[in-house]
């Protein structure tokens, strides 16, 4: 998780739902939308479902300050 800590918090959500092709996919957008949610932060429509696919995926996030963006207990180790 080193590396993510040094990332634009958006970019590390990317990571954590698998790459910035995954996330394309997921959310059935193209480059310029990354860019932009980048840029401007995640649409409020999305939000849920970045939640979603984060918790998924073992993380837990607030969309609106992606800087949140943690394991969630039962990946990090911790007990529940």
């Amino acid at each position: 998780m080193a590396r993510m800590e040094k990332q634009h918090p958006v970019e590390r959500v990317y990571e954590a739902l698998g790459g910035r092709a995954a996330v394309e996919k997921i959310f059935d957008v193209g480059p310029s939308s990354l860019s932009n949610w980048k840029r401007d932060g995640f649409p409020e429509r999305i939000h849920y479902k970045i939640m979603r696919e984060c918790r998924d995926r073992g993380f837990d996030i607030d969309p609106i300050r992606p800087e949140t963006l943690r394991p969630t207990a039962r990946t990090s180790g911790e007990a529940a």
